[in-house]
């Protein structure tokens, strides 16, 4: 690899532009030849990543590196929706990758190939300098919200709000936001349906399913004995027995768990079982 090839995917996070190459002294001919010797992947017109960055990344990974370097191309560019979600570290779910959502100081929305540039709002010009150039996390959320639907919007909420990344006024302040008009009505549903308590998209997409049947869902619940606790479900229902709340839909993992005081590991529970999830706790009792 050329030196200051090197030292330009060192410095730009594995990517780079066509205009840094420049600057560097690279020439058209040095990218072809990176990209014929697979030093370089190609990501899209005048963006280049890393050839072994790029092929040992995830999708939403890959999605990160063209985030950042849509950025790195254009200075006053600000990362909104959910590619303000991927600066900040947050979930996705239900969003297409095939576009990078920013806003600048445009006259209008412009669409162009892979990039939707969006009206920079007055009050967020200082995120032109922010670290990450992105619109805050509640204002994100808020705008998958919007566009995408509840379930893409309570899905990074949801981790935002157990992160501490916003509060619920924050999420309730974003719904203002010149960006969230329209669609505001699915933001503000996905607003009242987040639970700080989740701590997985697996959480938050259950209690949603769950919910239109009418079952109440509770999020890590601490389940104890008499030695104390046992270990946290998620997530769990609340369950009748003789016109009484009785425990959870766990009660057979936590009588299985006192049935093992020896430390004998419990029957594992079946991977992405509503109700079950995984119990984590006293050592010993994997359920």
């Amino acid at each position: 690899m050329l030196p200051d090839l090197r030292r330009i995917l060192d410095g730009g996070q594995g990517v780079l532009d066509t205009a840094a190459a420049v600057r560097a002294g690279l020439s058209a001919d040095d990218l072809r030849r990176a990209v014929s010797a697979g030093e370089l992947r190609r990501v899209r017109r005048g963006l280049y990543a890393a050839g072994a960055v790029w092929d040992a990344a995830p999708p939403w990974e890959r999605y990160r590196l063209t985030v950042v370097g849509v950025l790195a191309a254009h200075p006053g560019w600000v990362a909104s929706h959910h590619a303000a979600l991927v600066l900040h570290g947050l979930p996705m779910h239900g969003i297409a990758l095939a576009s990078v959502d920013v806003a600048a100081e445009v006259g209008t929305a412009k669409v162009r190939p892979g990039v939707h540039v969006h009206r920079l709002a007055r009050d967020d010009r200082h995120l032109r300098s922010a670290d990450p150039r992105a619109l805050p996390p509640a204002v994100a959320c808020a705008q998958v919200a919007a566009r995408d639907g509840v379930e893409a919007g309570v899905v990074p909420m949801d981790a935002a709000l157990h992160e501490g990344r916003c509060t619920r006024s924050d999420l309730r302040a974003a719904l203002g936001h010149p960006s969230t008009g329209h669609g505001v009505a699915h933001a503000r549903a996905a607003v009242d349906r987040a639970d700080h308590h989740a701590e997985s998209p697996g959480e938050s997409r259950t209690r949603l399913l769950l919910e239109p049947l009418g079952v109440e869902v509770r999020t890590q619940v601490d389940l104890h004995d008499a030695a104390g606790l046992i270990g946290r479900a998620s997530p769990s229902r609340p369950e009748r027995r003789s016109g009484r709340r009785a425990g959870f839909v766990t009660p057979s993992l936590l009588h299985r768990a006192r049935a093992h005081p020896s430390g004998s590991p419990a029957e594992p529970a079946e991977p992405g079982r509503p109700g079950c999830g995984s119990v984590a706790g006293r050592p010993g009792h994997r359920v």
